[in-house]
């Protein structure tokens, strides 16, 4: 994922028509040069979402049109949802940052002792990322993620002592979705639903409405079905399902202070510190961060076997956009950056 080069600025007196067509144009055009099965895609401008595009087919065998109800897979678009979750838990005052995961689950090696709630959400935890094929493919369902984390990783060593380094991690939110389990006594899912119910668990035992087909390039060329998978080894962190307008107004409603405090929401996006006292400049808790120009923004990418998903977030400015489709290894990135352009307007 690369971030965009371009420095944004108040977009002066360009209307809601004026950057829409062009977007609109834009995402055709690289829609149909890459093929994509299903696009879609919301544009924030001023705190407002200006313009909601969805192309393609979210069922290539059925023909079923993509449209703006169209829910995708996250994948680790699912990570600021649940920091924006657990930070919700904090303020109930079911959790707090530094508890210690035994705290919760006991059971765990004393190792991690240390592996506080904050170092999960940072990635400063040293748990594991996934070891191979095997554990991306995983067709296991897991009834809860306090047995997914049993079973997969907390046998395995820590990479590092807590709190030393910075290791990106799945897995580590998968931890955290267990503990949120023992903290309220219910399953992740019923965690969820109760506090950010537009999104939703990709959970292929359930029926779920209007959830797209996910697809991969076939070596012939054009695309074929992903393979399966179970995201019940990672729905905090890779497996949940959303529109990409519930996306971007969940952006905007954090932002706003409507789900999480302003307090909170300064603590949740304040860069972290290594045991050293080192800052780490991309990390916060669950978001990646960076600045142009005098402007903060706050951005996530996702990629897995049926999708690919970007979004960037300048809350400073109100202006964002929000990219989701159905396969694996469309190039999001430039499109991204030229949509972020177009919003900045003429220099």
């Amino acid at each position: 994922m690369r971030v965009p080069t371009i420095a944004l600025a108040l977009m002066g007196s360009l209307t809601a028509a004026d950057l829409c067509g062009p977007i609109a144009s834009l995402v055709r055009a690289e829609w149909q040069k890459q093929a994509i099965p299903a696009i879609s895609l919301t544009v924030i401008r001023d705190n407002q979402i200006i313009c909601s595009i969805a192309l393609g087919l979210a069922d290539l065998e059925q023909g079923v049109p993509n449209t703006a109800k169209s829910r995708h897979r996250l994948a680790s678009l699912s990570k600021p949802v649940s920091a924006v979750l657990t930070m919700k838990l904090v303020e109930e005052g079911k959790i707090a940052l530094g508890d210690s995961v035994r705290k919760f689950m006991p059971a765990l090696p004393a190792e991690y002792e240390a592996v506080t709630v904050r170092r999960l959400l940072s990635h400063q935890s040293g748990i594991r990322e996934y070891s191979g094929l095997d554990e991306v493919f995983s067709t296991r369902h897991y009834a809860s993620l306090e047995e997914a984390a049993s079973s997969i990783f907390v046998k395995s060593p820590l990479l590092f002592e807590p709190g030393t380094k910075t290791a990106y991690t799945t897995y580590g939110y998968t931890l955290l979705g267990a503990v949120l389990e023992r903290a309220t006594g219910q399953p992740f899912r019923q965690i969820l639903g109760a506090r950010l119910p537009k999104f939703a668990l990709d959970d292929f035992e359930v029926l779920t409405p209007d959830r797209v087909r996910p697809y991969r390039k076939a070596s012939s060329g054009g695309w074929e079905n992903a393979p399966p998978f179970d995201a019940s080894n990672k729905y905090p962190g890779g497996g949940m399902i959303s529109t990409a307008a519930d996306y971007a107004d969940f952006l905007i409603q954090v932002s706003s202070g409507r789900i999480i405090r302003p307090n909170t929401i300064d603590e949740m996006w304040t860069r972290q510190k290594l045991t050293d006292g080192t800052v780490v400049p991309f990390a916060t808790l669950g978001w990646a961060t960076g600045t142009r120009g005098t402007h903060r923004f706050f951005t996530h990418g996702g990629l897995q076997p049926g999708t690919t998903a970007i979004m960037h977030w300048f809350p400073d400015l109100g202006v964002g956009c929000v990219i989701l489709c159905n396969a694996e290894g469309p190039d999001l990135d430039v499109l991204e950056e030229r949509i972020l352009a177009i919003l900045e307007g003429p220099k």
